[in-house]
């Protein structure tokens, strides 16, 4: 081998070294230095990073290619120790070389594979212990940032990442709550998402490029797969990451969590702009060994080398890092030896093979070697291997002094000392300020079979040692740790550890570690025997309520089901203790079946076990539910909150009293989705009539938005109803977790009926973000959409910057798997993309972005906007079909989606239409169908609306038209086209100059002006970007100028 082909790492391995002559050595001097045999898996890893720089690279094997990106995903497959994390650390030197690059490690342990989020939470752990280092003006810049990013929900990282209170000192609080009660589990994975990725932005935007190692992925638990997933996949994240996954392949196979990974990533490459390249790291052959042992060592026949190498390959499996310990261990122990005389190397190959035949195992040969160690330095490694794949000196020094370890002999000689002697023997290395790690992982695993106690009994005795010695805020910052050690060790299920099991299930709860919280709480439950189950019945319904709570999460239906029976069935349980289980039973109906009709009915009769009449049938009349509605308004009214603007108000806390407003929300629900209207109605004055006599829930500004709603719908008082939407805003703020929800109902259906839509953009963008943080992906991606879609064009902005949007928001709805928000998004996105098409058949709703039968399966929401969609594309391609669809259908939009925003500019374009026919036709039908449209617009402006002033003119100027009234007309018409000028709406300008001009041209007979307004309308349709419109008109402008 040439000397070129062993090149030098900052990260230290035991390799053979070569003199720079080339010429044999006399010793075999084992140093730290670099790769061997691997260039090609190096050069292909550098050529990704430049890549992901901007720099153009040669193709290579193994890879999915994508255009520029700013992300680049590697992974390494591999047996164990054959370098492939040396091989990732080979960037580190590139990277750190780079002014604000950063190079951070972490890495997923076998001995803690329920530790949720591990290998992720220390690379990230490394880069807030780099930033720390650094100047208070850059600490100061980059808390700012995460501030600003994250808002309230940095405290779950703080607790999860406990290094980012170094750089966060000035957010961080004295407590961490794991209450989610007012967070949806799957809400909150989301939110977690969201928070890591926020992250990531804030850091990678003050160090770029940003490379994560993620090592031992085989063992990383589904949480931190899919927070991998979310950082790469990240469009808006527009600086350099890349992200290098290390895994063992013989570790894993094709039904694995980690394969799946991999392969739904591979399908995302093109779709979220990312490079994905796959590198196996393969064993040394027999020929590799032998070219290694020529490059170090000469013999009178260098072919007996070949033997050497096959016995060093048939020991060690090829494994570099073994082949290496294997030729250290026969120098050592003299059975490789240098003979002066013939300067070459000798050995005997059948004693080699006979002495070492018990070392035929790579972690017996580790474990002789530690052995050979001092026994201090043995207990040592034993105790530190029992922690994890790394440790801390304050944990590590806690076991040692607790094993009485330290008598006055050894007090002489400090723990740095023996760990300073078992690093230089590269059995551990040091990974930060008094942290350190395993140079392998068998190394680890031989450590721990020292011991002459059973391993789990070893282990059970550290994990012991630790629980019963640490502070309650050590244990707490340790609880992942020291529950995984003894859970390892407790093969007897002593039960008094079923406590510590749960606390570590509610704290992965807290932190929507969901695998990881029902692996906690199911091994408690193993833990509890039948005598404690009845005498600590207490902690026995905790655990089966998390349990069955996460296996419900997770999909786990009959496993839920397992736990949920396991209740129900025991007397000395109450009505409120099973209730939670009965709670769950339907929503498992609900999210999983969709049962909206067995949901209603099972929640009835739960309502009723608590104590609360909720009586339906469907003989309800709307008589009996709108005089419910009347008598909640009125009281409503008349409170303090409605009449001084005093919105403060107690929690409610009251467990039946807040399973009563979960219950009758799975009706509102269920009832709303069902189409059962009257039902919905009368859940929604219950609810608030609940939050009046008992205190602020969880829902309940969602609830007093929904109120603001039915004000719209059944009484068209704007001012009342916009009252109750700014209540239900303020009481949202004691429940931050649906904020997104209460923001998106108070403004799309409620204040938009009372503000200019201008004012309505920032609220909706705030709810996006409020909603992401919380995970709310449902209300997340509604706000979003309100915010760049449906608000912009009824504001009448260029439908070119809208249409730039829909790539962008419709990958994010599809990641956060939002059907309904998504369908609603393509109907609009079809819609758009006609409008600006040049096609005759562009009125047809229907094309590459949206498909009818995609409507079969969301039929209420793609019901509503096919609907929506098709009138606004009839009014400007074929108005004549639009007045006879609107006498047709009348107001149905406004039913299926009563006062959304889009209710305003729908029922104008359908008025619009029906005066264009009746003035046309002069039939009776089309005229009144228009009048009573155009009452209906005058009614909301008496009430109150700013938005619709510009709309109720032109139907006035139509009207005065139609009877006429010219002069008026006229008048009327400019005012019209004045006023939306100046709103800036682009649509209806060009609109109403098309309008005025058809008046000019067959009412006043004045082509001449009717042609400077078509004129003005082709230029406005133009900014529009409504292409087939403008053909339309150039073709009537010139029949306008030959006249």
């Amino acid at each position: 081998m040439k000397t070129s082909e062993i090149r030098q790492s900052k990260h230290k391995q035991q390799k053979l070294i070569v003199s720079p002559s080339g010429k044999r050595k006399r010793k075999l001097e084992f140093e730290f230095t670099g790769l061997i045999r691997r260039e090609r898996e190096v050069s292909m890893l550098k050529s990704r990073f430049r890549r992901m720089l901007g720099h153009p690279i040669d193709d290579g094997d193994g890879e999915q290619k994508s255009e520029t990106c700013s992300k680049e995903v590697v992974f390494l497959s591999g047996l164990s120790g054959v370098g492939k994390s040396t091989v990732a650390q080979t960037l580190e030197q590139d990277v750190e070389a780079l002014e604000h690059g950063i190079f951070v490690q972490g890495k997923f342990d076998q001995t803690a594979s329920d530790k949720p989020y591990s290998g992720i939470a220390k690379a990230f752990g490394m880069i807030c212990e780099k930033i720390d280092q650094m100047p208070d003006a850059v600490v100061k810049r980059v808390a700012t940032k995460i501030s600003e990013e994250f808002g309230t929900t940095v405290e779950v990282l703080m607790h999860l990442i406990p290094e980012l209170k170094y750089i966060m000192q000035d957010y961080a609080t004295t407590t961490f709550s794991t209450d989610t009660a007012d967070h949806d589990i799957m809400n909150g994975l989301d939110s977690l998402r969201f928070a890591f990725r926020a992250l990531t932005r804030a850091l990678s935007a003050e160090f770029s490029p940003m490379v994560l190692v993620l090592d031992d992925l085989q063992w990383a638990d589904i949480s931190s797969l899919l927070i991998l997933d979310c950082l790469v996949t990240d469009a808006q994240n527009r600086n350099p990451l890349m992200v290098i996954g290390c895994y063992r392949s013989d570790e894993v196979d094709e039904n694995s969590i980690l394969v799946n990974k991999i392969h739904a990533l591979r399908e995302k490459t093109n779709r979220c702009s990312f490079n994905i390249t796959e590198l196996k790291v393969e064993a040394f052959s027999a020929d590799d060994i032998s070219d290694l042992i020529k490059s170090q060592i000469s013999a009178g026949d260098e072919t007996i080398i070949d033997g050497l190498a096959a016995l060093c390959e048939k020991r060690t499996m090829g494994n570099p890092h073994f082949v290496l310990e294997f030729l250290k261990m026969l120098k050592n122990e003299g059975l490789l030896v240098y003979d002066g005389d013939s300067e070459t190397w000798t050995w005997d190959l059948a004693q080699i093979e006979e002495v070492t035949m018990s070392t035929a195992n790579v972690v017996v040969l580790l474990q002789s070697q530690i052995q050979k160690m001092p026994k201090r330095v043995q207990r040592l490694l034993q105790y530190a291997a029992c922690i994890g794949s790394s440790f801390s000196l304050p944990t590590l020094q806690l076991i040692w002094k607790k094993s009485n370890i330290l008598d006055r002999g050894v007090l002489s000689e400090p723990l740095e000392q023996l760990l300073a002697t078992a690093e230089e023997n590269r059995f551990i290395e040091k990974c930060g300020p008094k942290h350190y790690r395993w140079v392998h992982d068998k190394v680890q695993e031989a450590s721990l079979l020292l011991s002459n106690k059973p391993m789990a009994a070893f282990q059970l005795d550290i994990g012991s040692s630790l629980y019963y010695c640490l502070d309650e805020k050590s244990l707490e910052e340790e609880l992942f740790n020291v529950t995984d050690i003894i859970n390892s060790g407790n093969i007897k299920k002593r039960p008094e550890f079923a406590r510590l099991n749960f606390r570590a299930a509610e704290k992965a709860k807290g932190i929507f570690a969901v695998q990881s919280a029902a692996n906690y709480a199911a091994k408690g439950i193993e833990l509890l025997q039948e005598g404690q189950v009845l005498s600590n019945h207490i902690l026995t319904l905790q655990l089966y309520t998390i349990g069955a709570e996460m296996e419900i999460a997770l999909g786990n239906v009959k496993k839920a089901d397992r736990y949920a029976e396991e209740i129900l069935k025991r007397p000395q349980y109450s009505a409120m203790d099973k209730m939670p289980f009965k709670v769950l039973s339907i929503r498992k109906e609900l999210i999983v079946d969709f049962k909206y009709d067995q949901t209603i009915e099972r929640c009835l009769a739960r309502l009723k076990e608590l104590d609360y009449r909720l009586i339906w049938s469907r003989s309800t009349t709307s008589l009996q539910a709108l005089v419910e509605l009347k008598r909640t308004i009125r009281r409503a009214k008349n409170t303090k909150m409605f009449k001084e603007t005093d919105y403060s108000m107690d929690k409610m806390t009251d467990q039946k009293h807040l399973l009563w407003m979960r219950l009758i929300g799975l009706v509102n629900y269920s009832s709303y989705h069902s189409r059962k209207y009257l039902l919905y109605v009368v859940g929604i004055c219950r609810c608030v009539q609940i939050t009046l006599d008992h205190g602020i829930g969880p829902e309940c500004g969602a609830i007093f938005a929904s109120l603001g709603l039915l004000v719209v719908t059944f009484q068209g008082d704007f001012e009342t109803a916009a009252k109750f939407a700014e209540m239900g805003l303020a009481m949202q703020k004691l429940h931050p977790a649906r904020e997104g929800a209460c923001v998106y109902m108070s403004y799309s259906f409620v204040l938009c009926w009372k503000r200019p839509l201008q004012a309505l953009l920032k609220p909706h963008y705030d709810g996006y973000v409020s909603a992401t943080r919380m995970g709310d992906s449902t209300f997340s991606c509604w706000c979003l959409s309100a915010h760049h879609v449906w608000l912009p064009y009824m504001m009448g902005k260029p439908l070119r910057l809208i249409l730039k949007q829909f790539p962008l928001l419709q990958s994010q709805m599809e990641e956060l798997s939002q059907p309904g928000p998504l369908l609603f998004l393509k109907i609009l996105w079809q819609m758009m993309v006609n409008l600006t098409s040049s096609f005759s058949n562009s009125h047809k709703l229907e094309g590459h972005t949206f498909s009818r039968n995609e409507v079969d399966d969301w039929e209420r929401i793609g019901g509503n906007m096919v609907h929506f969609g098709e009138g606004e594309l009839l009014l400007f391609f074929e108005p004549e079909e639009a007045a006879d669809r609107a006498i047709a259908v009348g107001n149905k939009f406004s039913k299926l989606a009563p006062s959304l925003c889009l209710v305003m500019i729908e029922t104008f374009h359908r008025g619009v239409a029906l005066y264009i026919m009746a003035r046309k036709t002069k039939q009776r039908k089309y005229k009144n169908h228009a009048s009573k449209t155009r009452k209906t617009i005058k009614k909301w402006l008496r009430a109150g609306n700013p938005n619709v002033e510009h709309f109720s003119l032109l139907l006035d100027a139509e009207h005065a038209a139609l009877n006429g009234a010219y002069a008026s007309a006229e008048k009327l018409y400019e005012e019209a086209i004045l006023l939306a000028s100046r709103m800036e709406y682009l649509h209806h300008a060009a609109l109403f100059n098309e309008r005025y001009a058809d008046f000019l041209l067959n009412e006043v007979d004045d082509a001449e002006r009717a042609s400077h307004y078509l004129d003005e309308a082709i230029r406005l349709y133009k900014q529009w970007g409504a292409n087939r419109k403008i053909k339309m008109l150039q073709s009537k402008l010139e029949r306008s100028l030959a006249l």
